[in-house]
């Protein structure tokens, strides 16, 4: 990702309610669906664990292979898991 596409997803990311919209636009992926998935990744199988949940080791691992820092993409699960359940 260039640094232009950095900025305009960093724009699109304080959008009001959309927290998580840099992951959603880069991935097409919301938290929920983290959630409830079970990923392939290379040399890792992730398997969703009980109660529909991916541990935080599982999010850390996930994000840098969509691209992102894992701790501001575990930030931005967590404030959608929190969001959801307000």
């Amino acid at each position: 990702m260039d640094m232009d596409d950095q900025e305009l997803f960093a724009e699109a990311d304080v959008v009001a309610g959309e927290q998580l919209s840099l992951e959603r636009r880069m991935v097409g992926l919301t938290c929920l669906e983290l959630d409830n998935a079970a990923f392939l990744l290379p040399g890792t199988t992730m398997h969703a664990e009980r109660g529909g949940k991916l541990s935080r080791r599982s999010l850390e691992a996930i994000g840098p292979v969509l691209g992102f820092d894992p701790r501001e993409f575990l930030q931005a699960c967590e404030r959608e898991v929190r969001r959801r359940s307000s």
